[in-house]
């Protein structure tokens, strides 16, 4: 049991070691082959550092790479977002250019409805001219002055209108107001 506790621990390491003594046949061997044993435990302990290190650096490397990652994609989220605001501010001056021309264009629309009706009324005024024009003319060979049929036609509006003044002033009649009385 012993012998296999040996063989396990030590005795790849012991064998190169006395391999070594045989082959350079130093003066000490002990003093040899404790400062091999030295030696090789140094140099194990700096394979297992080197092991370390290629690990951390591996480590590294792969947490290097995520963050480098994990800033692209904040690079290119902030990319999007700038154009999206772009978009959005070409949206919004498209949209108040499109209002402005609409109001400019109501406005025009305005006016030209509003000269439109001034034609109209002008038209209309010109058509009147024309009409008190004919009527002086027919009044002149009728020998019946336009004037005299203005007045004549108010006079006549003015009694209608005295007429059904006077109908609601005036006591009902003997009839009526039996009836009135009786009820």
């Amino acid at each position: 049991m012993d012998a296999e506790y040996l063989r396990q621990t030590v005795g790849d390491c012991l064998v190169h070691c006395l391999a070594e003594v045989c082959e350079k046949q130093p003066a000490d061997p002990i003093e040899y082959i404790a400062h091999w044993l030295y030696k090789h435990v140094d140099n194990l302990r700096l394979k297992q550092q080197e092991i370390d290190d290629a690990i951390e650096l591996e480590r590294q490397k792969v947490e290097y790479a995520a963050l480098q990652e994990a800033l692209e994609l904040q690079r290119l989220e902030e990319l999007r977002l700038k154009e999206e605001e772009k978009e959005r501010k070409k949206a919004e001056e498209a949209a108040a250019e499109a209002a402005k021309a609409a109001a400019a264009a109501l406005a025009t629309l305005a006016e030209h409805e509003e000269q439109l009706m001034e034609a109209e009324e002008q038209e209309e005024e010109e058509k009147n001219e024309v009409a008190d024009i004919d009527a002086l003319m027919a009044a002149e060979s009728s020998g019946m002055a336009p004037v005299q049929e203005h007045e004549e036609e108010e006079e006549e509006e003015a009694r209608a209108a005295a007429a059904a003044d006077n109908e609601e002033h005036q006591p009902a009649s003997a009839g009526e107001e039996a009836t009135a009385d009786s009820t």
